[in-house]
């Protein structure tokens, strides 16, 4: 309505400055009109489905085609289907103006059939000009089609030749390459879940990001007990925990009351979303928790947000950016104006001014798509999106490329809840701080308390969580100070690594978790920093909410200030165990011959107690950090956290008589007890404490590497370092991982990093013995339903198998994605090298 009335005002202007001059130089009077002529054109309606929002109105063009002036204009439509919006004050029309000022809009709610009104327009001293404005209602539930020519819509189900054919390929896949595809639809990898309708709510921002995350869990397989057809997130919640949140768990916050009691039909955002995701309040399940106990409710943790646009962006470079999310993450969230939807939608070609912004969800896309296909008036570009919506009046539809770009287009990625258990914020309000930008904050701290830990389960930081604001392609530099002398001064304790940890390239700006190189223990009521610097092309900036923050500090030139508001700056925590220290452990010698260290890089040791064992050739690694010439295994894929399974106890091949080490959470009954006690006598495994050993803790591939090392006889590796960045000389594991690496026993999750903190799962854990023991060619079938044949694991398995080594979580299991627990390993170590 505003730019009609602009032009209103615009029309008015040129005729009364016109009639001024006409009134000088003209011999006949504005009303001696009766030989001009007058053009109506009726505006063209795109049907829409019955019960649908009415179409946005849309102007009836009035057009002089004589050269005399046109008076006493009046314009009406017949019958009660269409409103009909007229300007205030006279208009005029002098020769070859065309007008626009009156608005024609068919009404609401109409059910299904065919409406069309006739429009009169009088003028002058009684003439008259009809024309005919037509408007389709479809059947409840969808949209005519509209005419589509040779174009051939792409079919749901049935992934493009060219594109990753199943959800194993797309894991897989690069996200820049698939982007590059003309075609993509997430619908065909099993990952979207049922539209669901929002109702008469508002909540929109609320149903988008809900819809995007669930995509995007499925889409990572983070959790593999869930399905589209199961899992539910709340959007209720979400919108609930929004304005009404009491105070973290840590007490680090007051929470947040805006006072809105609708909550389910107030205003919102999407990039509110991940300002509360990222203080654990969602996303929670259907059917669980509500604003007091979200903290705990939560189903998921936020691992990533993504803002895939940021105002300024360029439009081939913001559909690409697009492109890349969907393909990485399998959705995106973007806003459209929703007052007139089709099968093939563009609303930047309708007129009028009118809005109502609604968001939705992109999950796909399609080149082909020809311009002039988008109604109501055809689009700049061939291509659009394909949206799930939050309507099932119109589930599924397109939307052009000249469309869906704006700031609240975001995607998000996320991890196990368990990962972590503690959440370090400050950042409490779901509102950024308007002056964050113009602050220029690229160089934050945030100083907390330590909360949680005993002496025998201590608390460690694990990971960081920062937020930026502005350029791109930015890089986090993290620093952790503990036991702080002077909680004012963030860097007076003691540096965690010695230098900054550096995450990897951040692309677009929004919050990334970076995980530590090394968990970092935490004395409980001390003081810690978490110090971030941000850096990189088009000036970024860490992110600040409007809390006034009790600990969050800014640095320059090298001297920090306190930050009145609080900066999006996170730690999170676990309560673990810790492996004792063992130097350089000496195996007891016991009545069995010990293995014999290698002294050479080429033959690898053999696991039976004999004096001489037989050298077997080393396997060799397709990515190594300090390349050698023996041979390489096939990196380990990083591990994913997953719950657990019971092993079954199984016979222990060779009991040892009374055992002389004892803890006392490792009892006698246990599967795994004499395996303990002899690996804790032959100097293999040490405790977690004097009298602790957590044989239910899951064992950490450092452990692993450092287990087979000791067993191996402590060897020196011809190395001194490594081109492993998450290995820090002086652990316990370091030169047992440089000793695994050269025997080609691991490769490490990538080129750069080995994640000695990571769990070590039941495959790597087989990978790991099998490489140990020479790679030996085992026979005979798979006999786990689990393991793929094309698994880098696959032959180990059926090896530890056939070896009396494991017998699998259940007849027909293995769960190789599992993690391996203390206890198994030592039984695992114990069967193989006592057989």
């Amino acid at each position: 309505m505003k730019k009609g009335f602009h032009k209103i005002g615009k029309t008015l202007g040129i005729s009364l400055l016109c009639g001024l001059l006409l009134s000088f130089s003209l011999p006949f009077s504005l009303a001696d009109a009766a030989g001009s002529a007058l053009l109506v054109t009726p505006p063209r309606f795109a049907p829409v489905a019955e019960g649908y929002s009415q179409p946005e109105a849309q102007p009836v063009v009035l057009q002089n085609t004589g050269s005399a002036v046109l008076t006493n204009l009046d314009v009406s439509v017949s019958g009660d289907s269409f409103l009909l919006q007229k300007p205030e004050g006279a208009i005029w029309l002098f020769g070859g103006v065309t007008s626009e000022d009156y608005l024609l809009q068919p009404k609401a709610g109409l059910p299904e059939g065919s409406y069309a009104a006739e429009i009169t327009v009088t003028y002058g001293q009684g003439q008259a000009e009809t024309a005919v404005a037509a408007f389709e209602v479809g059947p409840a539930g969808s949209v005519p089609d509209q005419p589509e020519g040779g174009y051939t819509e792409p079919v749901a189900g049935v992934p493009e030749k060219d594109a990753p054919q199943n959800l194993a390929e797309l894991r897989a896949a690069d996200p820049k390459q698939v982007a590059k595809l003309s075609r993509f639809d997430s619908r065909n990898y099993g990952i979207v879940p049922p539209v669901r309708d929002q109702g008469d709510t508002n909540l929109c921002w609320c149903y988008a990001p809900i819809t995007a995350s669930e995509i995007s869990i499925h889409r990572s397989g983070i959790d593999p007990g869930a399905d589209p057809g199961s899992l539910r997130l709340s959007p209720e919640l979400l919108a609930q925990a929004r304005h009404s949140r009491g105070p973290d768990p840590l007490g680090n916050t007051k929470g947040e009351t805006t006072g809105v009691g609708d909550y389910l039909h107030a205003p919102g955002s999407v990039s509110l979303t991940p300002s509360l995701f990222s203080g654990w309040c969602a996303p929670v399940k259907v059917g669980e928790g509500n604003s007091a106990n979200t903290y705990e409710a939560s189903a998921y943790r936020l691992s990533t947000a993504e803002q895939v646009y940021t105002y300024g962006m360029q439009p081939a470079a913001a559909i690409a950016e697009t492109k890349r999310a969907i393909a990485k993450y399998g959705a995106a969230t973007a806003s459209y104006n929703n007052l007139r939807e089709t099968k093939y939608y563009n609303p930047r070609g309708e007129s009028g001014s009118a809005s109502s912004p609604h968001a939705c969800t992109i999950i796909g896309w399609d080149d082909t798509i020809p311009a002039e296909l988008f109604s109501p008036k055809g689009a700049s570009q061939n291509g659009g999106w394909l949206v799930k919506n939050s309507y099932s009046s119109l589930p599924y539809f397109w939307l052009s490329y000249d469309n869906a770009i704006d700031s609240n287009t975001w995607a998000f990625s996320y991890e196990a809840k368990e990962k972590y258990e503690y959440n370090y914020f400050y950042d409490c309000s779901a509102e950024d701080f308007g002056l964050a930008a113009s602050m220029k904050v690229t160089i934050g701290a945030n100083v907390f308390q330590a909360k949680k830990g005993t002496e025998e389960r201590p608390e460690y930081l694990e990971a960081v969580q920062a937020a930026y604001q502005g350029g791109s392609d930015a890089v986090f530099e993290v620093k952790v100070y503990t036991e702080l002398t002077d909680p004012a001064e963030p860097e007076s304790g003691t540096p965690a690594f010695g230098k900054a940890v550096v995450s990897e390239t951040l692309e677009r700006p929004g919050y990334y978790t970076v995980t530590l190189p090394q968990k970092v223990e935490l004395k409980k009521d001390s003081y810690f920093s978490i110090v971030v610097t941000v850096k990189g092309s088009g000036s970024p900036v860490l992110r600040l909410s409007q809390d006034s923050s009790p600990g969050s500090y800014r640095a320059r030139d090298g001297v920090y200030s306190k930050q009145q508001q609080a900066i999006r700056v996170k730690g999170f925590t676990t309560l673990g165990e810790k492996e004792e220290v063992l130097p350089t452990p000496t195996p007891t010698p016991t009545p069995t011959p010990t293995l014999t260290p290698t002294p050479t890089p080429t033959p690898a040791p053999t696991p039976s107690l004999t004096p001489n064992p037989t050298p077997t050739p080393t396997p060799t690694p397709e990515q190594s950090p300090t390349p050698i010439p023996t041979s390489k295994p096939v990196p380990e894929p990083t591990p994913v956290p997953v719950p657990t399974p019971d092993l079954p106890p199984e016979p222990d091949p060779s009991p040892l008589p009374t055992p002389s080490v004892r803890f006392r959470d490792v009892k006698e009954s246990d599967y795994y007890y004499e395996a303990v006690c002899w690996a804790a006598e032959q100097g293999i495994a040490a405790g977690t404490g004097k009298t602790t050993f957590s044989p239910n803790a899951p064992c950490t591939r450092g452990q692993m590497a450092a287990f087979l090392w000791r067993a191996a006889g402590t060897p020196k590796p011809t190395a001194v370092s490594c081109g492993f960045t998450d290995l820090r000389e002086g652990e316990y594991y370091y030169n047992a991982v440089l000793w695994a690496v050269e025997r080609g026993i691991t490769a490490g999750t990538s080129p750069k990093t080995f994640s000695p903190e990571a769990p070590c799962t039941r495959g790597q854990m087989a990978a790991f013995l099998y490489r140990y023991s020479g790679s030996p060619k085992p026979g005979g079938s798979q006999p786990f339903s689990d393991v793929p044949g094309s698994a880098y694991y696959s032959d180990a398995v059926k090896w530890a198998v056939q070896n009396g080594i494991t017998s699998g979580t259940s007849k027909t299991a293995f769960s190789p994605e599992a993690p391996c627990t203390r206890g198994q390993m030592a039984a695992f170590l114990y069967r193989l090298l006592k057989q």
